[in-house]
């Protein structure tokens, strides 16, 4: 059978068994006008409506404690966030991004640092886990430790507060980033664009 953790707005998180049906699921997320999912191989490799790319999920290694860097910010701007994050990845409209996100630092299921130089931000917390959903430096100040400052900042601060557990999902060719900052690779991860 087939565990849908997760569908929000048009985005949905589907993992399946191999025996799931999955033109059955298929049929349901069109139907629900997903237009994005991120998915095991299993549903990644019989999927008829999702153009699928592959990607690696990596954890943050219990050694790595983090730096304590730069601190939470609690009022993001979010236009600044939204315009950095937009070139490097695929987003929905501004005030739905804006909604979405805002709503999840409310009920701190998510948190954010932002400098002047970039961003990174979670996006989802439960208990004891987090999801480090997005990091970008501007252009003009790559290459100079911001990202990796950025990571070990938010890496303290979710230790601090007992996230032992934290994942990011990345391209292959960004893995040797998160290898080098303390993290270590779980699996390839697929997301899915809809045909």
């Amino acid at each position: 059978k087939p565990m849908l953790i997760n569908i929000l707005n048009n985005s949905a998180t589907v993992f399946c068994f191999a025996d799931a049906d999955v033109e059955e699921i298929d049929a349901y997320l069109k139907f629900s006008c997903v237009e994005n999912v991120f998915c095991n191989e299993t549903f990644a490799l019989k999927s008829q409506n999702y153009l699928i790319s592959s990607g690696v999920l990596l954890k943050c290694s219990d050694k790595e404690p983090g730096e304590k860097i730069y601190e939470k910010t609690f009022c993001p701007d979010y236009k600044s966030v939204y315009n950095l994050i937009s070139n490097e990845f695929s987003l929905p409209e501004y005030n739905e991004f804006v909604s979405d996100f805002s709503c999840r630092l409310n009920h701190n299921l998510a948190r954010i640092i932002q400098t002047e130089n970039g961003v990174v931000f979670t996006a989802w917390e439960d208990e004891k886990s987090a999801i480090i959903s997005a990091i970008a430096v501007y252009i003009t100040k790559r290459a100079k430790g911001e990202g990796s400052a950025l990571l070990k900042s938010m890496v303290f601060d979710l230790k601090q507060d007992k996230k032992n557990d934290i994942f990011i999902y990345t391209q292959e060719n960004i893995t040797p980033f998160y290898l080098k900052n303390g993290f270590e690779i779980c699996e390839n991860i697929f997301i899915g664009k809809v045909k």
